[in-house]
């Protein structure tokens, strides 16, 4: 891939967010040492841009979008 966004957030924080939004039990992905386990790899990965998903949803997706703009402007300039 040209570009890799991780929308981070920490698992604490996912498993509310997860309980918030349904009424039913989490499944066997949406445990706490799961999605803990599971940050811990995206989080490892290099050249990675992270995104705080502890913020409110628009300005992450404003953050998104300015990490997409400047790379397709770096790569225009790659491109001969």
């Amino acid at each position: 891939p040209d570009i890799l966004l991780v929308v981070d957030l920490p698992a604490e924080e996912a498993l509310v967010r997860i309980r918030e939004s349904r009424q039913m039990e989490t499944d066997d992905f949406e445990k706490l040492e799961s999605l803990q386990a599971i940050r811990l790899v995206f989080n490892e990965i290099k050249g990675a841009f992270r995104l705080d998903a502890r913020k409110n949803p628009d300005s992450v997706f404003a953050a998104a979008l300015e990490i997409i703009k400047k790379a397709k402007k770096w790569a225009m300039l790659k491109t001969p």
